[in-house]
C-alpha cells in the first residue's frame, strides 16, 4: 500500500496516511500515519519507518528513487505516527510522489534481518503477504490477516506468473 492515493476523479487522497497537510508556502508538509497498520512481519508501520525508509532508500546517492526526492531535505518525526517532509523549495504538488514508490513503505525490521536479499522478499503493509518467487516462473501471495482494512482482501491467494512469449500469453488465455 501507498501512503497516499487517487480516488475515482483522480483526486489525491490518504491511504496509509490519515492525512497530508502543507505549510502556508508548501515547503513543510505534514504527513500523519493511520494507527495501528502493521508490516507483514508484524512490526509498527510508524514515523521511524518512514524515515528509514526516506533516509535509506530513498535519500541515499545511487537509489532508483534518489533523483525523485531530489527536492526533499529531509524527514523529521514530530511523534510516533507524524512525520515532517522538509522540502527545498515550494512545491505544491509534492503528495503526487507518495502514491509511487517513495510512498510503498517497506519494513525496516526485515531489511535489517535479510540484508541484501530484502529486494527478493518484500515486507510491505499490504492485502496480500509474499510467499514465493520463482524467477522467470511465478510470484506467490497470500491474504494478509492482518491487513489494516477490514474485511479485506477479498482472496485467499494471487499467483502471478510472467509469459514473456505473445504466444503463449495467447494460449493460455
Amino acid at each position: 500500500d501507498a501512503f497516499l492515493m487517487r480516488d475515482s476523479e483522480w483526486q489525491i487522497r490518504p491511504y496509509l496516511a490519515q492525512s497530508i497537510i502543507p505549510n502556508e508556502d508548501h515547503s513543510v508538509w505534514r504527513m500523519t500515519l493511520r494507527p495501528n497498520v502493521r508490516f507483514h512481519d508484524g512490526t509498527a508501520l510508524d514515523a521511524a519507518a518512514v524515515k528509514w525508509n526516506f533516509d535509506t532508500l530513498h535519500k541515499a546517492p545511487g537509489t532508483v528513487t534518489f533523483g525523485a526526492v531530489r527536492d526533499v531535505d529531509s524527514v523529521e518525526i514530530i511523534d510516533a505516527l507524524t512525520v515532517d517532509y522538509h522540502l527545498t523549495k515550494s512545491i505544491v504538488a509534492f503528495p503526487d510522489l507518495l502514491i509511487g514508490p517513495v510512498g510503498w513503505p517497506f519494513s525496516p525490521t526485515a531489511a535489517a534481518r535479510m540484508g541484501d536479499d530484502a529486494g527478493s522478499y518484500p515486507v510491505g503493509t499490504g492485502p496480500f503477504r509474499f510467499v514465493q518467487w520463482r524467477r522467470d516462473d511465478r510470484i506467490e501471495l497470500q491474504r494478509n490477516e492482518d491487513y489494516w482494512q477490514a474485511g479485506l482482501p477479498y482472496l485467499d491467494e494471487l499467483e502471478f506468473r510472467p509469459l514473456p512469449d505473445e504466444e503463449t500469453r495467447l494460449a493460455s488465455l
